[in-house]
C-alpha cells in the first residue's frame, strides 16, 4: 500500500483502505449503498479519501504520511463509524434496507461526520442537482449555483478557480467537486487555505498584491449593488482586507495597511498564504473575496447578531441563582412528585399535623423559632415584629 519507502499513501492506496475498512465498521457494513457492486460505493470512497487527501497531504503531492494519517482527526472520525448503534437504530437500518433512494435513519444523525454515509449522500445529490445537463460534470455557471442561496460565487473566482484546479475539457468532475467542497465546509483550515489562495494567486507568485485583491472586489461591490444594496467604496474594502489579514500596529494606529505600506517602505504591500494562515481571519477575507453574501455577512455582521432565548438569559439565570440567599437554599432542591393516595389525601403526609410537624424540622423555621424564643425571653415580647426577626439572622445561624 506504501508509495515509496518513506511510509507515504498513495490516492489508490487510500481507496483500497477505505473499501477494506467498510466491512470492519458497524456503521458502514449493513448499508446496502455500500456493498460491493452497488453503484454508489465509487463515490463513497472518493468521498472519503479527497478528504484525506486535501487536507492532509503535503504540498509535494506525493502521498498521504502514513504518521500524519494515524494521529489525524480525520481517521478518528471514520473510525467513529465502528461504534455499534442502540438496538432501536439497529432496527432502522435493517428495515431501511428496502429504498435505496433514501439515507437510512440511524445514519442521519452521523450527517455532521463527513465520513457518515448521510453525509456522502447530502454532498453526491448536491453535484446532481447542480448538474443541470446531467454529463456528469460541472460547467463554470453550474458551480456558480453552489450553496442554495446561501452562497454567491463571484464570476470571478468561479472562472479563476476553473484556471486553478484539474478540469476536463475546462469541466469539474466530482472528485474536484469534492475538493471544492471539503475546502469551502474547512476554510479555516491550512489546506483549505492554501486551495483558495492559489484561485487567488493570479500570476501565480505566492502573494496576494493591490491588483489582484481589487480584481476580485470588483464583483464583491458589482454583486452587491446588482442586489440592491449600496456597499463601500471599493478602495475601504480593499484597505479592510489588508487590515485583516497584517493587523493593526499601536504605533499607526488610524492608517491603514495600505498607508503603511506607502509610508513605510514606499511600496504597496502584499499578502501571503502564511500570513492568511497566521492571522486568524484567513477564512472571514477568504469569503470576502470570492462570495458576495459572505461580503454582506461580514460588513453587517453587528445587526445579524441573534441570540436564542436560552443563551441569552442563561447567564443572568445563573448570576441570580448564585445571589440566592443561604436562607432559602434548600427550596432548590430537587423534590420527587407526591403520589395518588397524597394527592387525593388519603395519605397521612398530607395531614396537617404532619405537615406543621415538616415545617417545624424544616432548617429555616427552626431557627426562625429560635430566635422568636430568644427575643421573647429578653425582652418579654412574645410576638416579635419581622422587622426585630430577620435583621438579627445571619448565615452563621443557618
Amino acid at each position: 500500500m506504501l508509495e515509496d519507502g518513506h511510509g507515504r499513501l498513495s490516492e489508490q492506496a487510500l481507496e483500497t483502505f477505505v473499501s477494506e475498512s467498510i466491512p470492519r465498521l458497524a456503521r458502514l457494513r449493513d448499508h446496502v449503498h455500500l456493498q460491493q457492486g452497488h453503484s454508489f460505493l465509487p463515490f463513497y470512497v472518493a468521498h472519503c479519501v479527497r478528504k484525506f487527501c486535501l487536507l492532509l497531504e503535503p504540498k509535494d503531492k506525493r502521498g498521504v504520511p502514513s504518521e500524519t494519517l494515524l494521529i489525524s482527526a480525520e481517521l478518528a472520525q471514520l473510525c467513529a463509524l465502528g461504534e455499534e448503534l442502540p438496538d432501536t437504530a439497529a432496527g432502522l437500518r435493517r428495515d431501511s434496507h428496502s429504498s435505496e433512494d433514501t439515507p437510512p435513519p440511524s445514519s442521519l444523525g452521523d450527517e455532521s461526520n463527513w465520513f457518515s454515509l448521510a453525509s456522502a449522500i447530502r454532498v453526491y445529490r448536491h453535484f446532481l442537482e447542480l448538474d443541470t445537463d446531467h454529463d456528469g460534470m460541472l460547467t463554470p455557471d453550474e458551480l456558480a449555483s453552489y450553496g442554495d442561496g446561501l452562497l454567491s460565487l463571484t464570476p470571478a473566482f468561479v472562472g479563476r478557480l476553473f484556471e486553478a484546479v484539474h478540469t476536463y475539457d475546462g469541466k469539474l468532475d466530482y472528485k474536484g467537486y469534492l475538493d471544492f467542497v471539503i475546502a469551502h465546509e474547512h476554510r479555516s483550515h491550512p489546506a483549505a487555505l492554501a486551495y483558495f489562495f492559489r484561485s487567488l494567486d493570479l500570476h501565480a507568485s505566492g502573494k496576494l498584491g493591490v491588483f489582484e485583491v481589487n480584481y476580485f472586489v470588483r464583483d464583491i461591490v458589482q454583486g452587491l449593488i446588482d442586489s440592491g444594496d449600496e456597499p463601500p467604496g471599493l478602495g475601504t474594502i480593499v484597505d479592510e482586507v489588508f487590515d485583516l489579514v497584517k493587523g493593526r500596529s499601536h504605533k499607526s494606529r488610524g492608517a491603514g495597511a495600505l498607508e503603511r505600506g506607502r509610508v513605510v517602505s514606499g511600496a504597496m504591500p502584499t499578502l501571503s498564504l502564511t500570513e492568511f494562515v497566521r492571522c486568524g481571519a484567513g477564512s472571514i477575507v477568504m469569503q470576502m473575496l470570492i462570495d458576495v453574501q459572505g461580503f454582506w455577512n461580514w460588513d453587517n455582521r453587528e445587526s445579524l447578531i441573534e441570540y436564542d432565548d436560552d443563551d441569552r438569559y442563561a447567564k443572568d439565570e445563573l448570576e441570580a441563582a448564585r445571589r440566592t440567599t443561604i436562607l432559602f437554599s434548600h427550596a432548590a432542591h430537587r423534590r420527587s412528585a407526591p403520589s395518588i393516595a397524597a394527592l387525593q389525601g388519603d395519605s397521612p403526609e398530607m395531614s396537617p399535623l404532619h405537615e406543621e410537624r415538616r415545617l417545624r424540622a424544616a432548617r429555616t423555621i427552626t431557627t426562625l423559632l429560635l430566635r422568636v424564643q430568644r427575643l421573647d425571653h429578653s425582652q418579654r415580647n412574645p410576638t416579635p415584629a419581622v422587622s426585630q426577626v430577620c435583621p438579627l439572622m445571619t448565615s452563621n445561624d443557618l
